[in-house]
């Protein structure tokens, strides 16, 4: 477990944070026709085509392109994590690797799962693939 120093700290917590929202905002290209379909909402998707009154399509590039920023955001900030000392340091980058590999399985998961594949009568939406970590 990772010493509550490091939990703690900014840059780990914002490293956190980048990953939670890659993972969930892939999650929302993904699920997006079932969610449109249902009237679910919950999708950043759904709320940036609202809120900015736009075509859905702009809104699921918009998604895409604020993946990617978090995905680069995450990269250098991975580069300037301060040393913390051999053990913790080692403690760390395999934390650090846990969500790099948690914000690729997503995306894998996603893809080979099945889940997500339309069974319903939705057009098809042109979702780009995000460059993942790892």
């Amino acid at each position: 477990m990772l010493p509550l120093v490091v939990r703690k700290h900014p840059r780990y917590q914002r490293l956190m944070l980048i990953a939670s929202n890659v993972i969930c905002w892939c999650n929302d290209l993904f699920s997006l026709p079932k969610e449109r379909d249902h009237h679910d909402m919950h999708n950043l998707a759904l709320v940036l085509q609202h809120q900015e009154d736009i075509p859905l399509q702009t809104a699921v590039d918009r998604v895409a392109q604020l993946i990617g920023h978090e995905i680069k955001r995450f990269t250098a900030l991975q580069g300037r994590l301060p040393t913390l000392g051999l053990a913790v340091d080692g403690m760390v980058q395999r934390f650090v690797g846990g969500m790099c590999d948690l914000m690729r399985g997503n995306l894998d998961w996603s893809y080979e799962s099945g889940r997500y594949r339309p069974t319903y009568a939705s057009a098809p939406m042109n979702v780009p693939e995000p460059r993942a970590v790892g």
